[in-house]
């Protein structure tokens, strides 16, 4: 799912994902897919830390 170029939609590019893949990667961050509560599914990234201000 987060490999570049999977898709679902026939009109998709399958680049979403793999984008928001590398962004966590980037910042050692971890994303994964669950099921969602209400169906679908749910994105969770974990690993981040706000900024001070």
């Amino acid at each position: 799912m987060f490999n570049a170029g999977y898709t679902t939609a026939k009109d998709g590019t399958g680049f979403g994902l793999s984008i928001v893949k590398q962004i966590a990667d980037a910042h050692d961050w971890k994303v994964r897919v669950i099921d969602g509560s209400d169906g679908g599914a749910r994105f969770e990234i974990t690993g981040v830390e706000s900024a001070a201000e």
